[in-house]
């Protein structure tokens, strides 16, 4: 209902982006297909079924230290990191217990560790950049779960891709996440 009541509002008044980009831009899976279409570099993702074979399949394949989160979701609520296959199952059951959909498993990203970048986008522009970085015991790094910004400049190559990123998305207006790789700047679900 809610979906259906957004796409009426949108029909009656300005919204800064279209109702179905933002609709893709909250699911972490359709967002990681559209920017593979794309070529955006992102930090490498298996999609899984909400089934612990494919998760504990996918995490060996990735190879331990993994994160793994819902499709769906935000302020790293549904986000658990998994060091061995023990990790794994207990985080997998705490996130099946918030009801069907599917899963994204991803490499923990060790040289950016606590850390992540969020650039503004707002008509192909860069408005603002901060550096987050999470509070002491916390890995995620999330303002809600208590994590500090700070202004930073990107690179050019960051810039880009928070660009490319929006722009792929459909997004007018975007909240890019980015961390710094040993590969290069990859985009974040």
């Amino acid at each position: 209902m809610a979906v259906h009541a957004v796409r009426v509002l949108s029909q009656r008044a300005h919204v800064q982006n279209p109702v179905e980009s933002v609709l893709m831009a909250d699911d972490k899976a359709a967002t990681a297909i559209r920017l593979s279409h794309f070529s955006i570099p992102q930090v490498p993702s298996m999609i899984c079924p909400l089934d612990l074979r494919h998760v504990v399949s996918a995490a060996e394949k990735i190879q331990f230290s993994v994160v793994v989160k819902r499709t769906h979701g935000a302020n790293g609520r549904w986000v658990r990191r998994a060091d061995d296959p023990t990790a794994l199952t207990e985080g997998f059951y705490e996130l099946e217990s918030r009801g069907p959909g599917a899963l994204i498993v991803q490499p923990q990203i060790t040289e950016f560790y606590g850390r992540s970048i969020r650039a503004v986008i707002t008509g192909q522009r860069l408005l603002a950049a901060e550096l987050r970085v999470a509070v002491a015991g916390e890995w995620r790094s999330n303002i809600a779960r208590g994590a500090t910004q700070h202004p930073i400049d990107l690179t050019s190559v960051e810039g880009a891709l928070a660009a490319d990123a929006a722009r792929a998305m459909g997004l007018n207006h975007a909240g890019i996440d980015i961390l710094r790789t040993a590969r290069g700047p990859s985009f974040l679900r």
